[in-house]
């Protein structure tokens, strides 16, 4: 069995972080079964695999420990680990040096931003930094690949200014682009302006070949229809 090498190392959970996301207040019981309290653990077991013989030279590692960026213990680890191509999940408010180093040796920042205007942003996040958060991003970029996330939350960030303005962002410095839902919200279906910003969504970026999700998983039962017809007219 020594000679199996584990292919993805997947460290992420809810932790702390310098935004007030709509969606995580939502769900703060939840979220704190996620938690992490010791990082350097992940430390010591990444450690003992490497010794052991247990990676490879391209074992992918997702870091997502909360917001990695407020914490230098994680900023160190990020440092130690980026040996190996990783998954860094930030929110991107802070620029660092730990995440600029991982993307120039294989790294990729990944970050959910949720909204395409500063209105929306601190509404959805808690925070006034849509224009910092861009900038950070843009930075990260001419550094290596960026992917970006949006989670959708119906009546929230649905307008077409935002879909417009993240499309301007996404257009600059995104690789690859993905659409999500609030998934904890299970008994949530979308509307018909949720599922037409969704159809334009997807379409845009299924058209430059950068969407990256699944489709089938993102949707309930009952909106495949709806979501296909509004698609086919695009």
């Amino acid at each position: 069995y020594r000679q199996r090498k584990i292919r993805v190392v997947d460290f992420c959970g809810s932790g702390k972080c310098n935004f007030n996301c709509l969606y995580c207040s939502l769900h703060q019981e939840y979220l704190q079964h996620l938690a992490f309290h010791d990082v350097s653990v992940f430390a010591e077991v990444f450690e003992e695999l490497k010794r052991q013989g247990f990676l490879s030279d391209d074992t992918v590692v997702t870091y997502g420990v909360g917001e990695f960026s407020i914490d230098p213990i994680d900023c160190r680890i990020l440092d130690e680990i980026s040996e190996y191509p990783v998954m860094i999940l930030t929110n991107a408010f802070l620029l660092k040096q730990e995440a600029i180093r991982a993307l120039e040796r294989s790294g990729i920042i990944f970050c959910s931003v949720d909204a395409g205007t500063r209105d929306t942003f601190r509404r959805v996040k808690g925070a006034d930094a849509f224009e910092r958060v861009s900038d950070n991003l843009r930075e990260y970029a001419r550094h290596g690949p960026v992917s970006l996330k949006y989670i959708l939350l119906d009546g929230v960030n649905d307008s077409t200014e935002d879909l417009e303005g993240f499309f301007r962002l996404a257009d600059e410095v995104g690789v690859r682009v993905s659409l999500s839902r609030n998934y904890l919200a299970v008994e949530d279906r979308f509307s018909e302006r949720a599922l037409d910003f969704a159809a334009r969504f997807i379409h845009h970026f299924r058209e430059s070949g950068r969407l990256n999700m699944n489709l089938n998983g993102f949707l309930r039962p009952g909106e495949e229809d709806r979501i296909e017809m509004r698609l086919s007219k695009l």
